[in-house]
């Protein structure tokens, strides 16, 4: 277990912060899964949310905006938390010691 938390992770830090902040953003912007599985309309997802705001013939072109901008300020608080360790992985990919 030491080598594990001494050793190995350090390691891979970087490429754990780049898959986590992919993975999060991939299942945050999912529609296609919640529109399966949520049934109860007060369960809706953020994305699910948007896609509700377009009508058929007209759209609140401000109203989808306003809330188009909500739903990217928590990829940007996870970007923001993770950022040194997503430059860190991108700068030193492909480079050997």
């Amino acid at each position: 277990m030491a080598i594990l938390h001494l050793i190995l992770l350090p390691l891979v830090r970087q490429s754990l912060a780049t898959l986590s902040f992919i993975t999060f953003v991939t299942e945050w912007n999912d529609l296609f899964k919640p529109l399966i599985f949520i049934t109860r309309p007060e369960l809706r997802t953020a994305q699910l949310a948007l896609a509700s705001l377009q009508e058929q013939f007209t759209n609140d072109w401000s109203l989808m905006m306003a809330a188009a901008t909500l739903v990217t300020i928590p990829i940007l608080g996870v970007f923001i938390l993770i950022q040194r360790q997503l430059l860190r992985c991108t700068s030193t990919t492909g480079l050997k010691d």
